[in-house]
């Protein structure tokens, strides 16, 4: 016989970091019209992984806080209107 684990994916939620990313987001796009860098986030909140806060920021996309393209772009961050 023949187990198959099925692990379920564990939900996915707005935690204590991806909350900081998301208001320092905010600020700045109210102060300055237009969305920070990702290398203006990490200095900001002074974290030091650029693929961890790729992933934080697509798992706010994916929570629908944000809208996020990978690009080669700069500044693809932009916050739904029903969020504003």
């Amino acid at each position: 016989m023949i187990y198959r684990t099925v692990y379920a994916p564990r939900p996915k939620k707005l935690t204590r970091q991806r909350l900081a990313i998301l208001q320092y987001i905010d600020r700045y796009m109210r102060e300055h019209g237009w969305a920070p860098s990702e290398t203006e986030i990490r200095q900001e909140l002074h974290m030091h992984g650029h693929s961890w806060l790729h992933c934080q920021l697509m798992t706010l996309a994916e929570l629908g806080y944000i809208e996020f393209k990978c690009s080669m772009q700069m500044r693809v961050i932009r916050m739904p209107e029903n969020i504003q």
